[in-house]
């Protein structure tokens, strides 16, 4: 009866010092990208003794067919030089035993040895422990032989072998003898491999933005050592390194090659997109965000950087992985950029409120339940579209609330799962990660200021005139003053002169606010009135020309002084 008997003792500190590498002939770069053609692998078998006596175990005349020498070392019993038996494939007998012996072949090439097997014999009384042995190793099959019957050692391997590296079979403690039958193993030299080569990006995108890199790998088929010259089919698009790393230059396609130095005539290529970056500075206050700017909403997770993209999922936004650095974004093509807009609460004219908008969706993003982490786009404003924003300026982390009935309404990131990284609306209590904003690099013009002046101090959006507001030394006017002054002449002029609806409104309130509280100067830093209630008092019938004077635009604003003026003398 025979038994098969097969056993692992292949570990990788025994690999790295055998062998010191692998070659492994299904290497694969990035996903399946780069798969190394094995080439063919024929099993090669030796066999040991005929029963007519024709092949002696020790004789030259014991040939391979691929891969070993014409020759076997011979056999040994102990420290002595042992003479097989009759048979020739018999070591040692219950009248002669033999209690170890090394048979020893020498590879006649390079190459990977994938497979040994040894077969081997007993008979009544033999025991003993078979080891296999490959190159500088001899720990790679391990076997036990029992009393009379038939032990198959065998193993898998994937070792990278040189010429005249050795393949060895030993046996030790054995009781009585022990028949060897025969010695099959798989050679691979590499012959039949096209020696084509294959380029891959190693994270799998062909996409690299202006200023950005994109690191590549060669993979020669049948041949995992080669190395390669790289070049770049247009390199005011995109150059190469010597190492295959590709650095944008200007938006465009590029093609970039990997020739074998080895193998002469012998390259890949793979076509690169270098898209023009956009790059984003992290916002620390409020005062920095602006009417009209693009923001990209981004965050920090476990070291890594990603931004809100444009895909919009049933209930949620994808998110991007992209390169955050020193406070700077830099945006791929998936990253969606908004339209920031600023103006008041309706409800709440104290509360200053940020929208975003996407125009590639045509609407702003909004939380969009309260029983459900969702985020979603409508077209038309609401309060669950209208979000305050408070910035911690050490870090720039940004709580960004909606102000409407739904509570999941906390703006963040979700990257627990890399199978689905998102950002959303959640409960202001969630363990997510919060989020941070970046602005346009661009500059922000007159215009846009003008307009962020009039959305933070005017108060377009339901402003009630009776309550007096406008007045006293913390009044909606003097601080509007102030902020005015700060922001210079340019803003001043833009105020003053712009033909934008919305400007033009706030600078008849201005003016109008100015009238009331008896500033003469509104415009100059020096010589405010510090203007009392007691100075326009809204108890009399001087409160119903308050309310016409904030409604009247810039050109009535004279009349409307004379008007009480006149009123005032006749009293």
């Amino acid at each position: 009866m025979k038994r098969k008997l097969s056993a692992l003792i292949l570990g990788a500190a025994a690999l790295a010092v055998g062998f010191g590498s692998l070659a492994v002939a299904g290497v694969v770069a990035h996903k399946d990208a780069i798969v190394q053609t094995k080439a063919a692998e024929t099993p090669q078998t030796i066999n040991f003794g005929n029963a007519d006596g024709s092949v002696n175990i020790n004789a030259a005349s014991v040939t391979h067919v691929d891969g070993l020498r014409t020759s076997w070392s011979a056999v040994t019993k102990g420290t002595a030089s042992f003479t097989p038996q009759k048979q020739y494939n018999q070591i040692g007998s219950s009248k002669d035993p033999a209690t170890s012996f090394t048979l020893t072949g020498t590879l006649a090439k390079a190459g990977v040895i994938k497979s040994v097997s040894v077969k081997f014999g007993g008979f009544s009384g033999t025991a003993g422990n078979i080891n296999v042995g490959v190159g500088s190793t001899s720990s790679y099959a391990t076997g036990s032989l029992n009393a009379s019957s038939d032990v198959t050692v065998e193993e898998t391997l994937d070792v990278t072998v040189a010429a005249n590296d050795k393949i060895v079979v030993s046996v030790t403690k054995i009781s009585k003898g022990i028949k060897i039958y025969s010695l099959t193993y798989t050679y691979d030299d590499g012959a039949g491999a096209s020696y084509d080569v294959a380029v891959a990006s190693n994270s799998g995108t062909t996409e690299v933005g202006t200023g950005g890199t994109l690191a590549l790998t060669a993979l020669t088929d049948g041949d995992s050592s080669d190395t390669y010259t790289w070049s770049s089919s247009d390199t005011s698009v995109a150059t190469v390194s010597s190492d295959g790393v590709v650095t944008g230059v200007t938006a465009g396609t590029v093609t970039i090659t990997a020739a074998s130095k080895t193998h002469p005539g012998k390259s890949g290529s793979i076509d690169i997109t270098v898209f023009e970056a956009k790059t984003y500075q992290l916002v620390t206050s409020v005062d920095d965000l602006y009417v009209g700017q693009e923001v990209v909403i981004g965050a920090i997770h476990e070291s890594a950087g990603y931004a809100l993209g444009s895909t919009q999922n049933s209930n949620n936004r994808a998110a991007v992985e992209v390169s955050i650095s020193g406070g700077i974004l830099t945006a791929t093509p998936d990253v969606e950029s908004f339209i920031l807009g600023i103006e008041d609460l309706s409800s709440d004219t104290s509360k200053t409120v940020y929208s975003f908008y996407d125009s590639s969706a045509n609407g702003y993003i909004f939380a969009a339940s309260s029983s459900k982490n969702y985020l979603r786009t409508e077209t038309n404003k609401s309060h669950n579209s209208l979000w305050t924003i408070e910035i911690d300026s050490a870090g720039g982390e940004a709580t960004i609330t909606a102000q409407g009935k739904n509570t999941r309404n906390t703006l963040m990131g979700n990257f627990d799962d890399d199978t689905n990284l998102l950002f959303s609306a959640y409960a202001s209590t969630s363990n997510m990660t919060t989020p941070m904003l970046y602005v346009s690099r661009d500059a922000v013009t007159a215009e846009q200021k003008a307009e962020t002046f009039v959305a933070r101090y005017m108060h377009l959006n339901g402003y009630n005139e009776s309550t007096n507001a406008c007045a006293g030394d913390d009044g909606y006017y003097l601080t509007a003053k102030a902020a005015l002054i700060a922001m210079g002449a340019d803003v001043i002029s833009t105020l003053q002169s712009s033909s934008n609806p919305t400007i033009s409104a706030g600078y008849a309130r201005y003016q109008a606010w100015a009238l009331a509280c008896h500033d003469s100067t509104p415009f100059a830093g020096e010589g405010i009135v510090k203007a009392q209630n007691s100075l326009f008092d809204f108890d009399t019938k001087e409160s119903t020309n308050a309310v016409l004077i904030s409604t009247l635009g810039a050109a009535a604003v004279v009349a409307a002084a004379g008007f009480i003026f006149l009123k005032k003398k006749k009293a």
